[in-house]
């Protein structure tokens, strides 16, 4: 039975937005969107596995029988992480291991599944409810009920997607309103907004992913999104409303005007792109006329086109400086390429060139992790502003370590893998004075000859025989463990170099720091005003001189980014499910309804 009635097609006959790429070597298909997935060689490894291929690796120095297990077993072999760029279409890749249970295979995208407006995590009071110990047993390990996925597949068979014009159009943009349909990879390549915030997951279409638009779904989503209004035209390309300055909503039962406070810099950046349009027009026909690409080889089509980008990028810059703008107002933060397209402009609020592609800030979040997702300008990562603009503005930033320890490169730095030795053992070819009490350069692990590295810098280690304090701890543990097997103590050791910056600095147990949900709760819902420096008038003038800051909004609320299983709406395999070396919290707690 379908559990919600079809929403009126918007596509057009033959005006498809965007080309579907074409499934290459016939690997599986996703059951929303029928867009390729991954061969069972391709999927990576699941956490349990990888930290198994850890140990065996660390075990296999010294042991044949543990080397040869990572040479022969096929569990093994598979890669650590998915494909960078299929990741950033698609998300994960979720294979159906229980086919079995009624013969249809509902393999899907994680970005497909996690995004389905229908699909919800059951409370306990429902009848149906699914416990977390069976999580384990349903697509993707979501605990999404299998019964629920085929029913949203039933739903979605009758709904056009608007951008290819394909069936299956399982998502729907948030405003009531609205009735844009569209699969999740179409949804990616065309620029529209995906908010994974584990809570709502809300998708939008490009009229109505604005600030204007956000206050419905969620306050915090509404500080965080592009504060600007699109032209409604006749085609996908967007256009700044430059007539609307400001609009009306609704604040505490009162009625309030605000302004569009990112109107001014999106206007100077659409007019940008008009003008590096014609540039690449004219420079396109200039060497179409001088060159004769079906007489060249390869090596001289690739040579003539470094050529034309070095001429069009000098054309770009000329023109920055004629009308006295910045250049770093117009590229890209992370790959310095110079804007085409407002769709995948994301403007983060934290410093003065923070303005990125959407993709390039979600390939940057795949490989770095929430953890260790910062602004790569200002590395800011305080009150986390970066982060939470990226996400409320479409960028996926997944939950997880970073793909270069997913690799191992940094397992030599684990405690478990270092080799201790004790610093106090000197030689006899040396020439120094051995001050080791047993006379060794290691020691036996859970006995006065262990050695204990320092606290603070991971080195320099002692015997525990060797220093005072750490044998009257180890002497004070085997006198209680006569009573209670179970007892361990803690030793805690600071070397000579470390000692002193510990002494000066007092310590003191830190404050926990209050979530993002918790200092939204608290403050008022009133926005900060702008400074005089930022309002709308002296942006234009000083954009002039270059001066101007893009931080127009001053939220005036910190925190950080709280992850956590949210089990109210949705659940997503990027926010589950993955040890992280920092404080865990919720990316959710700033974008929870008002």
């Amino acid at each position: 039975m379908v559990t919600k009635k079809s929403r009126r097609s918007t596509f057009q006959k033959g005006k498809a937005l965007i080309d579907i790429p074409k499934n290459p070597q016939n690997k599986p298909v996703c059951c929303f969107c029928k867009q390729p997935g991954l061969s069972d060689r391709e999927i990576p490894l699941d956490p349990e596995i990888l930290e198994e291929k850890k140990r065996l690796s660390v075990v296999a120095i010294n042991d044949e029988v543990a080397m040869e297990r990572l040479k022969t077993e096929k569990k093994f072999q598979r890669p650590h992480y998915a494909p960078l760029d299929f990741e950033a279409c698609y998300g994960k890749w979720f294979k159906d291991y229980f086919t079995n249970v009624d013969g249809k295979d509902i393999s899907c995208h994680e970005g497909c599944l996690v995004f389905s407006p229908q699909l919800f995590i059951r409370p306990p009071s429902d009848e149906l409810y699914l416990p977390v110990s069976a999580h384990d047993q349903t697509i993707g390990k979501m605990g999404f009920r299998r019964e629920d996925v085929l029913k949203e597949l039933s739903r979605a068979r009758g709904m056009t997607c608007f951008l290819c014009g394909e069936k299956g159009a399982n998502i729907g943009c948030s405003e009531k309103s609205c009735r844009k349909s569209f699969h999740y990879p179409c949804a990616q390549m065309a620029g529209l907004v995906t908010v994974l915030d584990n809570n709502m997951n809300p998708a939008f279409c490009w009229t109505h992913a604005t600030k204007k638009y956000r206050y419905k779904i969620s306050t915090g989503q509404a500080k965080y999104a592009l504060d600007v209004e699109w032209k409604k035209t006749e085609t996908s390309e967007l256009k700044v409303d430059n007539e609307l300055v400001s609009y009306k909503r609704t604040k505490k039962n009162k009625t309030v005007t605000q302004e569009f406070t990112e109107r001014v810099y999106l206007k100077m950046v659409q007019d940008f792109i008009e003008k590096k349009k014609m540039i690449d027009k004219n420079i396109d026909a200039k060497y179409k006329s001088k060159y004769d690409e079906e007489k060249m080889d390869e090596k001289e089509i690739e040579i003539m086109g470094q050529k034309k980008d070095l001429e069009k990028s000098d054309e770009y810059v000329a023109y920055c400086k004629m009308i006295g703008i910045d250049e770093g107002y117009f590229t890209c933060g992370c790959c310095q390429s110079f804007f085409g397209d407002l769709k995948t402009i994301v403007v983060a609020k934290c410093c003065k060139f923070a303005n990125f592609h959407r993709l390039c800030l979600t390939k940057m979040g795949i490989t770095k992790g929430l953890c260790h997702f910062s602004c790569p300008l200002c590395q800011e990562n305080e009150d986390q502003i970066f982060a939470k603009c990226c996400i409320a503005q479409g960028v996926w930033a997944p939950n997880k370590p970073p793909n270069i320890e997913l690799d191992g490169n940094y397992d030599d730095q684990y405690e478990g893998n270092k080799r201790k030795v004790c610093d106090l053992y000197q030689s006899p070819e040396s020439g120094k004075e051995n001050k080791c009490k047993l006379n060794k350069l290691e020691g036996f692990d859970g006995t006065e000859e262990e050695v204990i590295n320092c606290d603070d810098c991971g080195s320099n280690g002692v015997h525990i025989a060797c220093n005072e304090l750490l044998l009257a701890t180890y002497n004070e543990e085997n006198r209680v463990r006569q009573t209670d097997p179970n007892h361990s103590a803690k030793y805690d050791y600071y070397c000579d170099v470390c000692k002193p910056f510990n002494k000066s600095i007092e310590k003191k147990a830190a404050p926990r720091r209050k979530s993002v949900l918790e200092e939204i709760a608290e403050s008022t819902d009133d926005e900060a005003p702008l400074d005089k420096s930022t309002s709308v008038e002296s942006v234009t003038k000083e954009i002039r001189t270059g001066t101007a800051r893009i931080n127009l909004v001053n939220e005036g609320e910190s925190g950080s980014i709280y992850v956590r299983k949210d089990k109210k709406r949705k659940a997503s395999s990027t926010f589950e499910n993955t040890p992280t070396k920092k404080k865990k919290s919720s990316i959710s707690n700033f974008f929870t309804k008002k």
